[in-house]
C-alpha cells in the first residue's frame, strides 16, 4: 500500500495529474439528501444540548461537497442566510433542486433521522433517532416549509449569485480564502461534517470563525482524524515520516493536516470559544504502542484513540 501511495504521489508533480483526480471525485462524488437531513438533523439535537435553543437565523457551512443539502436542511428549518463555502465547485443548481425537493418530502413527513442500518459510518451517533418534534415543532414547520417561502428557496437555488430581494439568501462561495468573505459578527452558527481534517492552516481557519460568529454564536464541527485510505490502519498515517507524508499528499486532490484531537481542543480554547460538547468515537487498536516511529509533536498520548469527535462551542 505505501509503494502505490508514493508512486502515486510522484505522478502528483506532473503537471494535470490532479486535475484528473479532481475531475473523477467530482463526477463520481454524490451525497443523498438522506445523509444531508441526517447529519443536519443530529448536529441540531446535540447544539439543543448545548444551549442553543432557537433557529439559528443566519449560518456558515464549511466544504458542503457534493450538493448544498446540509445547508438546505437547515433552510427548511428555519434559517433565513445560509454560507457555503469550498474550495472545488462541487455542486449545481440541477442537482441542489432535486435534493431540496427530497429535503421537503423528509422534513414535512417529520421523518425519524436515519439511523446507523443507514449510515453506518455517519458520526455523531445520537441516543434517539426519533424526530425531534421538541426542537422542530409543527407550527415551526408550518412556517419554514410554506408555499411561498419555498419558493423563494427554489429561486435562490435557480439563480446563483443573482441578488434578490427576499428574506431568504443562499450563498455560495467558490473558492474561498479569506475571512472578508463573511461581514465580522453576523453568523449565528458556523458548521462542518468530516471537513476541518482538511485545512492546513486551522489556526486561520478558527479565528475567521470567531470573526465572523456573533459573541454568543455557535460552531458545531464533526472531525474525522482517521488515515483517509492513506494507511492500512485508522491512525497509521501519523507516524509516516514528514518527508514521505509530504510525497504521498502530492498525489491526493485534498490534503490531511494530521492534527489530533488534543490540537483542536487548544485551538478552541484559544480562538475565543467556550467548548460545550464533546462527543468523542474511540477504537484503541494499539498501533502507536508498537510503532517505532516518531510521533508529531503536537500529539498526546489520548489523541491516539479517538477516530472522530463532534467538538461544539460558542465564542465566549
Amino acid at each position: 500500500m505505501r509503494l502505490r501511495l508514493v508512486v502515486r504521489g510522484m505522478l502528483g508533480y506532473l503537471p494535470g495529474f490532479l486535475d484528473s483526480v479532481k475531475n473523477r471525485k467530482e463526477k463520481t462524488g454524490t451525497i443523498s439528501a438522506r445523509y444531508c437531513y441526517s447529519v443536519w438533523l443530529r448536529h441540531l439535537v446535540y447544539l439543543n444540548e448545548s444551549g442553543m435553543k432557537s433557529i439559528p437565523k443566519k449560518i456558515a457551512e464549511i466544504g458542503p461537497g457534493a450538493s448544498l443539502g446540509i445547508g438546505l436542511s437547515a433552510v427548511l428549518s428555519g434559517v433565513g442566510t445560509y454560507f457555503a463555502f469550498d474550495i472545488i465547485r462541487h455542486s449545481d443548481s440541477e442537482k441542489n433542486l432535486e435534493v431540496l425537493e427530497e429535503l421537503i418530502l423528509l422534513f414535512k413527513n417529520n421523518t425519524d433521522i436515519p439511523d446507523d442500518s443507514e449510515f453506518p459510518n455517519l458520526y455523531p451517533k445520537l441516543d434517539s433517532y426519533k424526530f425531534p418534534k421538541y426542537i422542530l415543532t409543527e407550527n415551526m414547520l408550518k412556517n419554514s416549509l410554506g408555499a411561498e417561502r419555498l419558493s423563494k428557496i427554489r429561486e435562490q437555488i435557480a439563480n446563483p449569485g443573482k441578488s434578490i430581494n427576499s428574506d431568504i439568501q443562499i450563498n455560495y462561495k467558490v473558492p474561498w480564502f479569506e475571512d472578508s468573505v463573511i461581514q465580522p459578527e453576523t453568523i449565528d452558527l458556523i458548521i462542518s461534517q468530516a471537513v476541518l481534517e482538511h485545512i492546513i492552516d486551522l489556526e486561520g481557519a478558527f479565528r475567521s470563525m470567531n470573526k465572523w460568529l456573533k459573541t454568543g454564536g455557535y460552531v458545531s464541527h464533526e472531525i474525522d482524524y482517521k488515515a483517509h485510505e492513506t494507511h492500512k490502519v485508522w491512525n497509521g498515517h501519523w507516524f509516516y515520516s514528514k518527508i514521505l507524508w509530504k510525497i504521498i499528499l502530492k498525489g491526493r486532490s485534498y490534503p490531511i493536516n494530521r492534527q489530533p484531537h488534543s490540537y483542536y481542543i487548544k485551538l478552541i480554547n484559544d480562538c475565543g470559544f467556550s467548548l460545550v460538547q464533546e462527543i468523542k468515537n474511540t477504537e484503541n487498536n494499539g498501533y502507536h504502542e508498537y510503532s517505532h516511529k516518531k510521533k508529531l509533536s503536537t500529539y498526546e498520548d489520548g489523541d491516539f484513540i479517538i477516530k472522530s469527535a463532534l467538538l461544539q462551542g460558542f465564542k465566549s
